[in-house]
Formats: C-alpha cells, sequence, structure tokens
C-alpha cells in the first residue's frame, strides 16, 4: 500500500539540505514525509549506534525539523531491498536465509535465490532486537500529538518468503507437535517415518513434498507463519516499544492485488506461490525447483495478466485466516482438490450468505488434514446445461457453488472460457 507522505530517506542527502527537501514537499502539498531507519547505516560496527555523529544519520534533528515545518512523520524499520538494509558485520553471518533473489533485488529476474543473515541464529536476531530498542527510545520522544511522528511499519517481507526453515529444530517440533505422533504424520503423508531424527533434513521434507506436495507447503507456511509471529512478538515485547505500541505495525510483503472495481472477482490458492506482495514466484522450498510449484506459477502469471487487461480483482485465498474483502456476489476459485480449512470457511461462509462461487477446476475435496469438505447436500445438486457442456450446480444456504461436470475441458483459451461461464452465472 504505497504512503500518502512524501518519501524522504534522509540518509542520502547531507543534513543541511533537509530544510531545502522539506521546504519543497510542504511546496508540492504533501501532509507529511516518511522515511527509511537503516540498520547497516546506524550501526556500523557491532553495540555501537551512530545516530548523531554522521550528518546524514541525524535521526533526531530531522524529526525536530518535521514539526517545525509542520508536517507529520512515518518511519520504516526492517528489511526492505537495500545495501543499507544490513551492516556489514550481519552479512558475514554463519547462518544464512535463503530468499527469491528477485524479491531483494527486483531488477532481477527469473528464479534464482540469495543469501541474507538468518535471524534464526541467536546473534543476529538479538542484534537486531537490540538495535530496535536504541530506536525506539529515541522514537519516544517524537511521538504524535508532542511530535510528528504518527506510524512506524516494520517491514519483514523478505524473511516471509524465507525458503530454508525446514533446517531449523523448530520445525522439527512443530511437526511432531502439530501431528501428535508419527502415526498420524504418516496416514497424512503416505510416509512410513519413525522417529524425529528422520524429519531432521530437508532431504526428509522433500520426500514429504513428492508425497503431498500442497500439504507439505500448506505445513511450511503454517510453521514460516507462527515463526514471523513469534519474531513479531519480540518486537512488540520490547521494552521501548510499549509506549509506542498504538502506532506500530508490520508489513510481510502481502499480496493485495490491484485496486480495481469489478462485478465479479478471482481468487487463486497461494500455497504453492510466494510473493512481495507485488509479484509472484513459485514457492521453491532450500531453493530446489519443484514441479508443481512452477505449474501453479504459470497459471498465476496468467490469470494475473488477463484480470489486469480486463480490468477484474484478483486477490489470494486466505489460507491461515487472513481477511477477504469481497467485491461482489460471484467468485472464480481456482484452486485443486485441496483447499485449507480456513479458505473453506471463508468461501463456505461467502455461499451461505448468498454468494456463488465457480470452481474452474473443479471443487476442493479436502482440507490440509485430508478431512472431507462438505459443500451440501448431494440432493441439492444438478446439472445444467451451457453450450455443448454441463455445469454442476450445487445449492448451499442462499447460495450457489458451481463446477464443471468434466473439469479440465475448456479448450485452448481459459480466459475466454471462463468469462463464458460468468457471464451464465451473472
Amino acid at each position: 500500500m504505497m504512503s500518502e507522505f512524501a518519501s524522504l530517506d534522509y540518509l542520502n542527502y547531507p543534513s543541511h539540505h533537509w530544510p531545502q527537501l522539506l521546504n519543497e514537499k510542504r511546496s508540492e502539498g504533501w501532509p507529511g514525509v516518511s522515511s527509511h531507519i537503516f540498520w547497516g547505516a546506524h550501526e556500523r560496527s557491532p553495540g555501537i549506534y551512530d545516530f548523531s555523529k554522521s550528518p546524514r544519520l541525524r535521526l533526531e534533528k530531522l524529526l525536530r525539523l518535521v514539526q517545525d515545518f509542520g508536517f507529520s512523520a512515518e518511519v520504516t524499520l526492517g528489511f526492505v531491498p537495500n545495501r543499507e538494509t544490513f551492516p556489514p558485520w550481519a552479512l558475514e553471518s554463519s547462518k544464512h536465509a535463503i530468499v527469491p533473489y528477485s524479491f531483494w533485488d527486483p531488477s532481477e529476474k527469473g528464479f534464482l535465490c540469495t543469501e541474507l543473515p538468518s535471524l534464526s541464529e541467536t546473534c543476529i536476531r538479538r542484534a537486531y532486537l537490540d538495535f530496535l530498542k536504541e530506536v525506539f527510545s529515541l522514537l519516544q520522544l517524537y511521538q504524535h500529538p508532542q511530535g510528528p511522528l504518527k506510524k512506524i511499519d516494520v517491514k519483514l517481507g523478505m524473511y516471509a518468503c524465507t525458503l530454508n526453515l525446514t533446517e531449523l529444530e523448530d520445525f522439527i517440533d512443530y511437526l511432531t507437535t502439530y501431528y501428535g505422533d508419527f502415526e498420524s504424520l504418516n496416514r497424512i503423508y503416505g510416509t512410513g517415518l519413525r522417529h524425529a531424527f528422520s524429519l531432521a533434513s530437508s532431504i526428509t521434507y522433500q520426500t514429504l513434498l513428492s508425497k503431498r506436495p500442497w500439504i507439505a507447503a500448506f505445513d511450511y507456511k503454517r510453521f514460516r507463519h507462527a515463526w514471523l509471529s513469534k519474531l513479531k512478538k519480540e518486537i512488540l515485547f520490547l521494552e521501548t516499544v510499549q509506549p509506542l505500541k498504538t502506532i506500530v505495525s508490520f508489513s510481510d510483503g502481502v499480496w493485495e492485488g490491484a485496486n480495481i472495481q469489478s462485478e465479479w472477482e478471482i481468487l487463486i490458492d497461494p500455497v504453492l506461490l510466494e510473493t512481495d506482495g507485488v509479484s509472484l514466484l513459485p514457492f521453491f522450498p532450500s531453493g530446489i525447483p519443484f514441479a508443481p510449484s512452477f505449474r501453479a506459477f504459470r497459471l498465476a502469471e496468467y490469470i494475473r495478466v488477463c484480470c489486469a487487461n480486463n480490468k477484474v480483482k484478483l486477490t489470494f485465498l486466505p489460507i491461515l485466516g487472513e481477511e477477504v474483502r469481497w467485491v461482489g456476489s460471484l467468485a472464480a476459485i481456482f484452486t485443486g482438490k485441496y483447499m485449507s480449512r480456513s479458505s473453506f470457511e471463508t468461501c463456505h461462509a461467502h455461499v451461505l450468505s448468498g454468494g456463488k462461487i465457480f470452481f474452474p477446476f473443479g471443487i476442493p475435496q479436502y482440507d490440509q488434514g485430508m478431512t472431507l469438505l462438505e459443500w451440501g447436500k448431494s440432493q441439492d445438486r444438478k446439472l445444467e446445461k451451457l453450450g455443448d457442456e454441463n455445469l454442476l450446480v450445487q445449492k448451499v444456504g442462499n447460495g450457489i457453488v458451481y463446477c464443471p461436470a468434466e473439469p479440465g475441458k475448456y479448450g485452448f483459451d481459459l480466459w475466454e472460457w471462463l468469462k463464458r461461464k460468468i457471464m451464465f452465472m451473472m
């Protein structure tokens, strides 16, 4: 989401230029300014913070000037693509987080990965939390209404795309705790694992992927979400953040899609995809190519382009309880035979209240625990003729669920086929 404030990254300019820049922003009619606070710029040596010695790093001076000009201010912390994001010493970390290269460097195209310092390494995580503690203690002095500061955004987006968390012992603990016993895990995955140590490798996770690709990807993303939530809690529990909690928010690179108003919309299942909030990539754990995710990516990119060209709203299914703002009563949902329980409950509630949902590839049958999804009663199901094709129509509450009687027979042009079906349902 774009800021309503003018961008002014103070470290890019000598401090004696700041008044001129602020005057220009005021002349342009901006209500305030936003700026990044880069860890790498302010902590060149471990534990030594510079917020006043170097002229370009005088954060308090900037905030005082912003207030003198009658501006509001918002600042961004965290991990964005910039050479000042990490201190040089942090880049020498022995542990690394693997992330999609194009998310770190948008000029890069393709499916390469790169390495960043791992926040799973205790010394790096502690160092960053100590830096935040120092920053928050300074920002407290300039909080609105006494000061100009109205918002603090902590961007964790790079780490929301970490691809190698299967190497952590916490991942093993998560799987064994979630499934309760190996019998349950083996039943879901169709495997024969017997001991916890047999999970302790990315190779074993690749086996799970080969057995149940969608479920393995879902388990990974659920763990990653929990891992990220734990980091957020650590930040919010910092002593110096307490007076600022009402203005602190987190950004995780969530896909929001274009702000389009349309009569109908498309939702796609993101379990086999990665996003930085702007672009899409296939999910490739540990940087290893993964065929099902590449198929999901090709479909998603095709749908994304078609939606942009035809001004149709495109969003992600809420796999972990995220909120969905339906643009209307009718939606086409692209998913396979699996759908997370959270996604099902969101869609089911929409249909019960009078919404219509079309599943072009067939109605999903199972959730992440291989439990059947109950869309309605069999006696409320019928076939309707549409041209030379039959549609399966399932009455659910006050709404309807549609799918092709023979999924997959859409010819050479999926988009035109989809539009014909949508027009019939409207």
